[in-house]
């Protein structure tokens, strides 16, 4: 079962290898993410803190959607990726995403404020109504505690914000 997934460009770090972990009750970290899934020193990291956690983590690729619809019948899953285009290539491949959680993206060039820890550019904007418009429920929450923003109540500032 897929608890959550979460887009986070910092991937598995202390918040959200313990704090969302204990606050989700899951049984298994995934980690979709096409260099992080060939880089054993992003993975020893990430793996010492689902250690911590007292959790197993996997790391995957895109294109491993077999070995992660197998964890989906099996586990209670919370899956962390990079960025929407991994959502967007996930869903397209029928995951069956239902919660989006947008908790970090930093500022690059281009970008502009969704939220004071998530920047978009226009392809951002494009994938989340993409993602609205399927009916995927789509929050941005930096930590559990933290009150969930509604992504449809966020954009049209970030749109017009693109647009100028």
């Amino acid at each position: 079962m897929l608890v959550l997934t979460r887009i986070d460009n910092r991937l598995v770090h202390g918040q959200v290898g313990i704090t969302w972990v204990s606050t989700l009750n899951v049984n298994q970290i995934v980690v979709c993410d096409d260099l992080a899934a060939r880089d054993a020193l992003q993975q020893m990291l990430m793996r010492s803190i689902a250690h911590k956690a007292q959790i197993p983590i996997e790391f995957l690729t895109t294109s491993q959607k077999e070995q992660l619809q197998k964890l989906l019948q099996t586990q209670r899953v919370f899956l962390v990726v990079k960025d929407p285009q991994t959502v967007y290539t996930l869903l397209q491949q029928g995951i069956p995403i239902q919660k989006l959680n947008i908790g970090n993206m930093h500022f690059s060039h281009g970008k502009v404020p969704l939220s004071s820890k998530v920047y978009v550019d226009e392809q951002d904007v494009q994938y989340f109504q993409h993602f609205l418009t399927t009916g995927v429920d789509c929050f941005v929450q930096d930590v559990p505690d933290m009150r969930k923003e509604r992504l449809q109540d966020l954009m049209p500032a970030a749109t017009h914000t693109i647009e100028k």
